[in-house]
């Protein structure tokens, strides 16, 4: 289970995130609604340690993110919207050394490895490195290193952000399938409502670093709500009275 206790981060006087609480728990897929600049990537590089909190408290499985962020290195993975890559190594090789650095023996890593870029239909380029991948082959790769270390957390970006709708497909199935594993767990940033409503079962509205929204596909069921116009509603009309003010 992951727990986010009144999470807040600050760049200088800047605060980006003001408080922000979530409870994640084995089987649930949480997407984060937003246009650019309300905090959900601050939010994601937060849980994942890449940026420093200022206040708060995070656990998963019990353990705190903030305390043993190493011991918990290995059940996370992350896919974010631009493409990283090692220009020192081929895609092959770079998945094999971040499965090693997640904690996979060099076996289990080359049999991860081998078994990601086989079902991203990436086999072929495996001596390829980075730059010689097509765009949509660079997004597969992405979610191949999100992937190689068996997270049980999964978090992903804005993931079909600039890419065809064949590949959009594709990373939907390839996301229900580790959905449908036991104790797994996603979060999706996206700023498309759609994405998220065909993917996640619990759905937040982050605005100016707060939650100002939540709902679960339970509870729409049984209420239901037109999220595209709550989301005009927070986001678009919003925008357009500040810029009328």
């Amino acid at each position: 289970m992951l727990e986010i206790k009144s999470l807040h981060k600050n760049y200088g006087n800047h605060e980006v995130l003001k408080g922000v609480s979530i409870t994640l728990k084995p089987g649930e897929a949480l997407g984060i609604a937003g246009p650019n600049g309300v905090g959900k990537t601050t939010l994601i590089e937060s849980i994942c340690g890449i940026v420093r909190i200022t206040k708060g408290e995070m656990y998963l499985n019990g353990q705190s993110l903030l305390m043993s962020p190493y011991i918990n290195r290995h059940k996370i993975g992350i896919c974010f919207q631009d493409s990283i890559f090692d220009r020192f190594f081929s895609i092959y090789n770079t998945l094999v050394n971040n499965a090693m650095y997640h904690g996979l023996s060099l076996k289990e890593s080359k049999e991860k490895s081998e078994f990601w870029l086989r079902k991203l239909d990436l086999w072929n380029k495996r001596a390829a490195f980075g730059n010689e991948l097509s765009g949509g082959m660079k997004k597969r790769f992405q979610v191949a290193v999100a992937l190689v270390h068996d997270p049980d957390l999964l978090i992903l970006d804005e993931p079909t952000a600039g890419v065809d709708l064949g590949l959009v497909d594709e990373i939907y199935a390839i996301l229900q399938s580790f959905m449908s594993l036991e104790g797994k767990m996603l979060i999706l940033t996206s700023h498309n409502i759609n994405e998220i409503k065909r993917l996640c079962n619990k759905i937040l509205f982050l605005k100016d670093g707060k939650i100002v929204h939540s709902f679960s596909k339970k509870a729409l069921d049984l209420e239901p709500i037109d999220l595209e116009i709550k989301y005009r509603e927070v986001y678009l009309n919003a925008s357009n009275n500040s810029n009328q003010a």
